[in-house]
């Protein structure tokens, strides 16, 4: 008879979870990684439970498969709270497994003791804790609750007096496979009406947002947009669906400036996985007709559709390009144009390294199936505007939640999770500072991202609006430290570089390195106020 970790342990192997991170207590969790050791899961040690959980993510996002993080009892989980706030709003399946008392001892001790459904009740889509009676259905509960809809964490305490004991032996369903098979039934009429109105208007644009990755409607997205011949852009946790060397690639849509001058022009918006958490904080603005299409309903308002179509969002996007004539309703130039417009606008020359010289450069040095990390600041805010990915799902960043010091522990697990293909971190100073101790899981890991350290010395994005609102600049600029020698403290390679040619030659040799390599990229941060401006309203 197995025991509920042999069971947690077979459930997590069944559905595909190949790494489990995080920090274990002394309770229940080590119970676990012994069972999982035995069944060939491999356990990640981590240096803070946010990182940690930023890793989990960053699996889920790559794989599909919920990424799974331990903690230990109280400290833990205020500790991995952060990194489950970006599993929810960033919609990424998480599993977090944290230690706790026996049920008993948690309604008298004071030690270590709060209340775990509380800490999460706002950052989660469940909490529970497990029982040798109802770990089946409570780990099954949890599977579909994190993979169903809209993806996200899951929270299950293990009490220490559990975590052995027997549990009945009855069957466990594969959860994934019943999720991702699923396709909601289209009344056939509704489906038709939606059909003419694709048909009928003469100015589609796309706008494909985070929901399109969970059913990888990658390649259905590209035949949509060469289909009905409709520009398409991307959010910025969608950049890169369709690839922005594609001739319909308009590149990313914010809800600023820039976009308007496609937008303005369109007389239907088609919605493809488009979530306003990944939008900005700002009313809608376009008054287009819109189709929706997504795994959930348009229940938040933030935009009013007229037709909606929920379920599968590959299956639905099938069936569009089976039902709807060959047509080239823009001409072909109007994307590329506008990308143009846009690089222009924002390439602004400066005295010294300028951040969009950064991004050029380690385009062109690396191959087309890079993945790029991005961290929140200044830097992630032009970079979602000028990079360029040729890849779906090669460009990683913390958008919706935007919390700083994700770029590090995200191009770790990329690494960790494509071992043969190039991971470059471009990362301000402040949020590589946030999480430098996960170096130390790089190099007990054996992997060797590029991490580029935009170096500005201070938080750039905060400063310029200090001095927009004509206030004195305090708090946001810093002292930095020595970052060659943290690099090799930390048993990887470290240059620093000033100029465009030295950085070029530093990348080029750390993209054959066996190790990590910290490059320090001194940047001139004189032209971001202005690039801001030209994207949106500060």
């Amino acid at each position: 008879m197995a025991s509920v970790v042999e069971l947690i342990s077979t459930m997590l192997k069944r559905e595909g979870v190949p790494y489990i991170f995080g920090i274990p207590g002394g309770g229940g969790t080590i119970d676990l990684l012994d069972a999982t050791e035995k069944d060939g899961i491999r356990f990640v040690l981590n240096t803070h439970e946010t990182a940690a959980a930023m890793m989990g993510c960053v699996v889920g996002e790559l794989t599909g498969t919920p990424g799974v993080v331990l903690t230990a009892i109280s400290p833990g989980i205020t500790n991995v709270a952060n990194g489950v706030a970006l599993a929810y709003l960033d919609r990424a399946p998480l599993l977090v497994l944290s230690d706790n008392y026996p049920w008993g001892a948690i309604q008298v001790v004071l030690r270590q003791t709060l209340n775990t459904r509380q800490v999460f009740q706002g950052i989660t889509k469940w909490t529970a804790t497990l029982s040798a009676e109802w770990a089946h259905e409570t780990l099954q509960r949890a599977f579909r609750t994190m993979l169903e809809d809209r993806p996200g964490p899951v929270q299950l305490d293990l009490p220490d007096d559990v975590a052995q004991k027997p549990v009945a032996d009855k069957p466990l369903p594969l959860v994934s496979k019943q999720v991702m098979a699923r396709l909601y039934a289209q009344e056939p009429a509704g489906f038709g009406r939606v059909v003419g109105r694709i048909r009928e208007a003469q100015t589609p644009v796309i706008i494909a947002g985070m929901g399109i990755r969970w059913d990888r409607a990658y390649p259905e997205l590209k035949a949509l947009a060469e289909r009905i011949g409709a520009p398409v852009f991307c959010t910025p946790k969608a950049k890169g669906a369709l690839p922005e060397n594609h001739p319909y690639s308009a590149g990313v849509f914010i809800g600023g400036k820039l976009e308007l001058d496609i937008l303005g022009k369109a007389d239907l918006i088609i919605g493809v996985g488009l979530d306003p958490a990944d939008m900005l904080a700002k009313p809608w603005k376009y008054t287009q007709p819109i189709i929706a299409i997504d795994r959930v309903t348009n229940y938040n308002e933030i935009y009013h559709a007229e037709m909606e179509l929920v379920g599968n969002v590959a299956e639905i996007l099938t069936m569009l390009n089976e039902a709807l004539p060959a047509e080239h309703k823009w001409d072909e130039t109007v994307a590329p144009a506008y990308r143009k417009k846009v690089y222009d606008a924002l390439a602004l020359p400066t005295p010294g390294l300028a951040p969009f010289r950064v991004s050029d450069i380690t385009r062109e040095l690396t191959s087309e199936d890079l993945i790029l990390t991005t961290d929140v600041g200044a830097s992630k805010l032009l970079l979602s505007q000028i990079w360029r990915p040729y890849r779906p799902n090669s460009v990683l960043m913390s958008n919706p939640l935007g919390t700083m010091g994700f770029a590090v522990p995200a191009a770790i697990a990329a690494k960790l999770v494509f071992p043969d293909r190039q991971v470059v971190s471009l990362c301000g100073d402040g949020g590589f500072i946030m999480r430098m101790s996960e170096l130390q899981t790089a190099t007990q890991l054996g992997v060797a991202p590029v991490i580029v350290v935009l170096n500005d010395r201070a938080l750039s994005q905060i400063r310029i609006k200090q001095r927009k609102k004509g206030l004195a600049v305090v708090g946001t600029e810093f002292r930095n430290p020595d970052y060659v020698k943290i690099a090799e403290a930390f048993g990887g390679r470290g240059t620093s570089v000033g100029t465009e040619t030295e950085y070029a030659d530093a990348l080029k040799e750390a993209l054959q390195s066996n190790c990590f390599t910290l490059i320090e990229a001194r940047i001139d941060p004189s032209q971001y106020a202005a690039q801001f401006d030209a994207i949106r309203e500060l």
